[in-house]
């Protein structure tokens, strides 16, 4: 399971980030480590021993953290469903079509002559 809760995202945050800047590749690889490393599992060691204590049992805890993530899934469905989706969709606008100006019915080059 540490192949996919750890390395693997390391991994895609690393190849996203060389796409921004190649030569500065190992400083984004050692930001990326420190922040996933130090700060996150830091700061996320530190509040969930402080929610188990607040409510005293593991169990009690994974339950509030459960219901967290299923709000926050909640809400970025909502988000992609009203906003995100449509960001990646080209204007589906009918572009004016050409019309011919020669007697024939040919195209004369799209109007250049």
């Amino acid at each position: 399971m540490e192949a996919f809760t750890s390395t693997l995202p390391i991994t895609a945050a690393t190849i996203y980030a060389s796409t921004f800047s190649a030569e500065l590749l190992a400083t984004l690889q050692g930001v990326i480590s420190a922040v996933h490393f130090g700060i996150g599992r830091g700061v996320g060691s530190l509040l969930g021993g402080f929610l188990v204590d607040g409510l005293g049992s593991h169990r009690a805890a994974f339950q509030v953290m459960a219901y967290i993530c299923f709000g926050y899934c909640f809400l970025h469905a909502l988000l992609h469903y009203f906003y995100l989706r449509h960001l990646g969709r080209p204007n589906k606008r009918r572009q004016p079509q050409p019309t011919p100006t020669d007697p024939n019915g040919s195209f004369n080059n799209l109007g250049q002559t």
